[in-house]
């Protein structure tokens, strides 16, 4: 399950930080496939940054996953709604080790630095290219430097090119359509703290956390 996770988050992940960069703040994006279907639900992401702690809501179709993650703590939260049922794992000591997104990214994906700039909700971005090592089209990656990502989804153990956050984010999927995920939102405001508890909500069932971090 923890596999399904990462590959969803992939395309959001791209991250690490640096000291003069806003750490703490939150960003919304908003998913669509092109061509646009009309039927087609938007698929929506948010996150928010807050020193040690790490905060993600993906909706993708019919399925919420929230994770929260307090990596000065080593704990993280995972939970899923989902045909009506309601789930939620605690993940910490040896097992919050096995929460490593990027590092398959880095075996699977070479990075390409390009010159080309432009601006993202005011913030100035760079263009960079993630090129599968299998040969399929790159990724186009824009981010800005401006704004820092801690916690689960930092690179910086794998020397990233990429210094800060992704704003656009486009790649050509195998039946030739298009996903593109792109920021509509951020707020430089401090987080609430209320989104980075880590006790489990109620009306949730705690299931065993081998259900996500094995296949």
């Amino acid at each position: 399950m923890l596999k399904v996770i990462s590959s969803l988050l992939v395309c959001c992940s791209f991250l690490t930080s640096v000291e003069a960069q806003k750490k703490e703040y939150l960003v919304e994006y908003k998913g669509t496939s092109l061509p646009r279907d009309t039927a087609q639900e938007p698929l929506s992401l948010i996150m928010a940054f807050s020193q040690k702690r790490s905060y993600m809501k993906m909706i993708l179709e019919d399925v919420e996953t929230v994770m929260i993650t307090d990596a000065k703590e080593q704990k993280s939260l995972i939970l899923m709604q989902m045909m009506g049922m309601k789930l939620g794992t605690s993940i910490e000591g040896s097992d919050y080790a096995k929460i490593d997104f990027m590092k398959d990214f880095v075996n699977d994906f070479t990075l390409e630095n390009t010159k080309q700039k432009r601006k993202i909700l005011g913030y100035n971005c760079n263009l960079i290219l993630a090129h599968p090592k299998e040969g399929k089209e790159p990724f186009q990656i824009w981010y800005t430097e401006d704004l820092a990502v801690v916690g689960t989804f930092n690179l910086t153990a794998y020397g990233s090119k990429i210094n800060g956050l992704p704003l656009l984010m486009t790649w050509k999927q195998e039946d030739n359509s298009t996903i593109q995920w792109q920021a509509i939102r951020i707020n430089t405001s401090r987080p609430d703290k209320a989104l980075f508890d880590l006790s489990l909500p109620y009306g949730y069932s705690l299931i065993s956390s081998d259900l996500f971090l094995n296949d």
